[in-house]
């Protein structure tokens, strides 16, 4: 399912439109069909949101430029500026949201991912950050071109360094959600192995009790009275 969004504003006749939605988690395929279906839910969901609000923040920019100029005015810096941290933004809140779409589906349905689904996740979640830093840069890049503006610009390298912050946030989130899962495994079985009980070193007397018990049984029966009372000096705990 993909999505047009409406433009960013419309000025002079030009109407822009935000990234199209792009599926990236296609390229997880054995992960569970109900935690990915779950997920890619939430994801969309979330990444809609996010493109509305990035859209209404840059039309009113440019609303309020209209205002104090005319089309002919070349663009100011501080409104490419402008333009580039709603963008930077936007690839936070889609970084962001993939990750928390991941952790709520398997929190739902009761399942713990595997060291290989987390890495799969790891791996989409650079891809979703690539794509959406390619889409919002080529956005940026016919913003500028259409209005003829004389900046020296790399939109790819601003939203990169935007972004830095927003990269790492996530990549920690995405470790301390792994150590958790690995600490919630472990801890059943060191309570396991601490409720073992100790192996017995004597385990081997009451075997010997229970041979010398017959033995003397035996003795009785045959008349042997004087080896069940050498017997009987033995120490108490062999029997």
């Amino acid at each position: 399912m993909e999505h047009q969004i409406v433009a960013f504003g419309q000025e002079g006749g030009n109407r822009r439109k935000i990234p199209e939605y792009n599926p990236a988690w296609k390229v997880i395929e054995p992960m569970d069909t109900q935690i990915k279906g779950f997920a890619d839910s939430m994801y969309e969901q979330s990444f809609v949101e996010s493109a509305v609000s990035t859209r209404a923040d840059t039309t009113s920019l440019l609303k309020q430029r209209t205002a104090k100029r005319t089309a002919k005015t070349p663009i100011r810096e501080s409104e490419i500026n402008g333009i580039v941290k709603f963008q930077v933004q936007h690839i936070e809140r889609c970084l962001a949201a993939r990750l928390e779409s991941y952790e709520r589906a398997y929190e739902e349905t009761g399942k713990v991912p595997t060291e290989e689904e987390l890495e799969e996740i790891l791996a989409e979640l650079k891809t979703v950050g690539d794509l959406q830093v390619k889409h919002s840069s080529s956005f940026i890049d016919n913003f500028l071109r259409a209005r003829r503006a004389q900046v020296q610009c790399d939109p790819e390298q601003s939203l990169m360094e935007g972004c830095a912050e927003a990269h790492d946030r996530v990549l920690r989130t995405w470790k301390n959600w792994g150590e958790k899962i690995r600490i919630k495994e472990v801890a059943p079985a060191k309570i396991k192995a601490a409720a073992k009980p100790p192996a017995q070193t004597g385990h081997c007397l009451p075997t010997i009790g229970v041979f010398l018990r017959g033995l003397a049984t035996s003795a009785i029966a045959l008349g042997g009275g004087n080896w069940l009372l050498r017997c009987s000096r033995l120490p108490a705990h062999i029997f």
